[in-house]
């Protein structure tokens, strides 16, 4: 089973206002490779029901990870070639980054003030001409401490 840390919902008008949400699941669970899955954190694009959309939509999408100046430090694009989006499918990336990369290695790139920053850039292409909207969300997860005294 996958647990979501953040499950962050907004509404792109462009892309016929469809309703999306950014999962981040920071120790994939694929069974099969479920010991080499917690090295990983997932990152996936999930369509929610009940948005003015088709009931099948294709686009092409970008989930990164970004520094705190918002350069880009790590992504992966998918191309609306290889899946539509019906409502609640998800797609993206089980082996993301490697948790140890974010938390240790480039810790300091990564989480900036413990904040990890998710952008998803989402474009469609309509008979090979690219619309000039793009789609773009970001969330920022910050780390809370909480220090109890007895």
């Amino acid at each position: 089973m996958r647990y979501a840390i953040e499950r962050q919902t907004f509404s792109v008008d462009i892309l016929g206002n469809t309703i999306w949400t950014l999962l981040i699941i920071p120790r994939s669970s694929a069974t099969e490779f479920q010991r080499q899955g917690n090295q990983y954190i997932s990152l996936y694009l999930e369509r929610q029901d009940g948005d003015d959309g088709p009931e099948e939509f294709r686009m092409n999408f970008e989930l990164s990870l970004l520094d705190k100046d918002g350069f880009l430090l790590h992504s992966i694009e998918i191309n609306e070639d290889e899946y539509a989006f019906s409502r609640y499918t998800s797609y993206g990336e089980t082996y993301f980054v490697r948790r140890n990369k974010v938390l240790v290695e480039r810790k300091a790139e990564y989480l900036p003030h413990d904040t990890l920053t998710v952008c998803c850039k989402m474009w469609k292409i309509q008979e090979g001409i690219r619309r000039d909207g793009r789609g773009y969300a970001r969330i920022r997860i910050g780390i809370e401490t909480v220090l109890l005294t007895v």
